[in-house]
């Protein structure tokens, strides 16, 4: 029998039964989303505490949803599941406040680039397989590793258009930094 197995810490623990959603149909996890988290959670274990705002005893979840729903729904599946994780209290007024301090934290002020993230990946020397775990917005995670980004493929598409070469219904454009021509 799999199990999760806990890596982190924090200030407290709590059971995923007291736990309390907050953000409702605010996100939504894919099928295919669930699985990669599934697999990560498999793989690197339960690695990040959850943030809860305690009110009258009642512990709401702001960061961790879907994780929680996740462990919920692998717990019915027969995983070994930890009976409590680690979690960190954060402070809010009110649930409002809460709910606020929610959508700080759902919030992406830095911005993760294709050719920042390739440049992370080569000099931590990590394996760009592991992206195929993974989710990034805005991020083509296909050409990742293949030394071609969205933004060089994007600024020649114009200037090229003309000269697409169509191969059936594929079109193809020259990457301005090889010449390899890829598939768009």
């Amino acid at each position: 029998m799999e199990k999760v197995l806990i890596k982190c810490e924090g200030k407290d623990e709590v059971g995923l039964d007291e736990l309390t959603d907050l953000q409702g149909n605010f996100k939504i996890l894919t099928e295919i989303n669930f699985n990669k988290l599934r697999n990560s959670l498999l793989k690197y274990g339960f690695s990040f505490p959850f943030f809860v705002y305690k009110e009258k005893n009642i512990k709401y979840v702001l960061d961790g949803h879907q994780r929680t729903n996740v462990l919920k729904k692998m717990r019915e599946q027969g995983f070994e599941i930890p009976e409590k994780f680690p979690c960190i209290y954060v402070e809010a007024k009110n649930i409002k406040e809460a709910r606020q301090k929610l959508l700080m934290l759902n919030s992406q002020f830095g911005e993760i680039t294709e050719d920042g993230l390739s440049n992370f990946f080569t000099e931590y020397e990590l394996d760009f397989h592991v992206l195929e775990e993974l989710h990034f917005e805005g991020i083509n995670m296909g050409l990742m590793g293949t030394g071609h980004t969205t933004t060089d493929i994007e600024a020649n598409i114009e200037k090229d258009e003309e000269e697409l070469t169509k191969a059936g219904n594929k079109k193809f454009v020259e990457c301005p930094t090889c010449g390899e021509k890829i598939e768009i």
